[in-house]
């Protein structure tokens, strides 16, 4: 995945998972589970090279979503 920064939209959803679309053509280019399953992810924060992703809530999760 090498999209450009600000092309993502992450969305947390009450499954407990991340849901990353693609803006430009609205297609679903992946899913990040959370370690919690107790905690479900209402906070997403980019890195500002938009190159990680982490959420809310304790021992959170951090994708590194573009080399």
């Amino acid at each position: 995945m090498e999209p450009q920064t600000g092309d993502l939209l992450g969305v947390g959803t009450s499954d407990g998972t991340i849901r990353l679309w693609n803006v430009g053509n609205g297609t679903e280019v992946a899913t990040l589970k959370m370690n919690n399953r107790k905690t479900l992810p209402y906070f997403l924060s980019w890195s500002p090279d938009g190159k990680w992703l982490t959420c809310n809530g304790e021992n959170s999760p951090l994708w590194k979503i573009r080399n």
